[in-house]
């Protein structure tokens, strides 16, 4: 069996996604080798698939405690923690600092075993080290403008003068898999057919055919598929709460959100877990079912304020830590200037100057870092 999956890099504008094929029979590890392959990442940085509630993480991880530490990706098959039902997804997070976060999305399955390849794509990764989502985005921006005031500083992360975003090559991605092709396959020596040429599309269920099916239900029908839904995931049972109950559903999970973000840095039993990219999760999953750009602000700004004060309290010299704290800082300084509301920066000022003040003397040039990022407001 061949999984059929499409890839997608969250909070990248315009989207950038692959579709690809693989054999589930294969480790985490080698899927993260797949992955890197077909989105176009070089394989600098650490990551971490999370499956069902599981997370596995590759080897050599600076944070966090727990089956991660060991390099858990490198033994567990993907087909024993996904199964083969439509429509699932996983999640895959490449570089804790700038968070390059994927969702995988299984779209279909066939039944021959063959190996991995790429069947369609757009655009061309970022490159690394830009500093997430929003610093790419404010590269792209300076790339369209010859007079843009920050392009020479922008150019410094593309080492392809002739750099093009829009650029992406099915066949060169295809190339590399089968020039990698025995890192790639299960290790149980099975004989494979050819590679497919990237000719033959999966069948995938877009919105247009979500519409027309869920047209042909009748009432009882609809209600038996909202309430499978409900089973399967917490996260579908947590978006049917806010959208049932609204604003109080919202405050509640807001209040779970919070104190898992703190427990991470100040936990009130035990010692620091410190898995920042944990912290990160749980702000962005509190995003994408409530929607609550407020509270979301604020969550950031929490997950900062526990950063700076733990890098005093503990004297971290990790320069991972300083860049995860700083690129979420980042989005706090970007979603106040992006609102135009000088109410909401009145109410952050303070909080944004205590942050940076208490950030004196911490290592890796971090103040400087966000000071720097906070001038853009001032």
């Amino acid at each position: 069996m061949n999984y059929l999956c499409r890839i997608e890099l969250e909070d990248a504008e315009p989207k950038i996604w692959r579709t690809f094929s693989f054999d589930p029979d294969i480790t985490f590890h080698q899927l993260h080798q797949i992955i890197q392959t077909v989105m176009g990442w070089t394989d600098t940085h650490l990551y971490e698939f999370e499956v069902g509630g599981r997370s596995f993480e590759g080897p050599d991880m600076e944070f966090g405690e727990g089956e991660g530490m060991s390099g858990k990706a490198i033994k567990a098959t993907v087909a024993k923690y996904w199964k083969p039902i439509i429509g699932s997804a996983i999640r895959y997070m490449y570089d804790f600092g700038d968070g390059w976060e994927h969702t995988i999305l299984l779209t279909g399955t066939s039944d021959e075993a063959e190996d991995p390849v790429c069947l369609d794509g757009e655009r061309r990764c970022p490159p690394e080290d830009v500093g997430g989502a929003w610093r790419y985005t404010e590269l792209l921006e300076a790339l369209a403008d010859p007079a843009h005031p920050d392009r020479k500083s922008f150019m410094r992360w593309i080492d392809d003068s002739d750099f093009d975003p829009e650029t992406f090559s099915v066949d060169e991605v295809n190339e590399l898999l089968r020039n990698n092709r025995d890192a790639l396959i299960p290790k149980t020596g099975r004989k494979r057919g050819k590679a497919a040429t990237g000719s033959d599309k999966p069948a995938k269920l877009t919105k247009a055919a979500l519409k027309k099916h869920l047209n042909q239900l009748d009432e009882e029908q609809l209600a038996e598929l909202v309430l499978e839904c409900f089973g399967i995931s917490k996260d579908v049972q947590r978006y049917l709460e806010v959208k049932l109950y609204g604003d109080a559903a919202a405050e509640r999970l807001f209040a779970e959100c919070r104190k898992k973000v703190v427990d991470e840095f100040f936990p009130e039993r035990g010692q620091p877990k410190l898995r920042l990219k944990e912290a990160k999760k749980a702000i962005s999953d509190f995003k994408k079912l409530t929607g609550d750009e407020r509270r979301t602000l604020e969550l950031n700004v929490v997950y900062v304020e526990s950063g700076v004060k733990f890098a005093r309290d503990y004297g971290v010299q990790y320069e991972s830590f300083f860049n995860s704290v700083s690129s979420v800082f980042a989005d706090v300084v970007s979603a106040i200037g992006a609102s135009e509301s000088e109410e909401l920066f009145k109410e952050y000022e303070d909080r944004l100057e205590r942050i940076i003040g208490a950030s004196e003397h911490t290592g890796w040039g971090f103040y400087e870092d966000l000071y720097s990022t906070y001038s853009y407001l001032t």
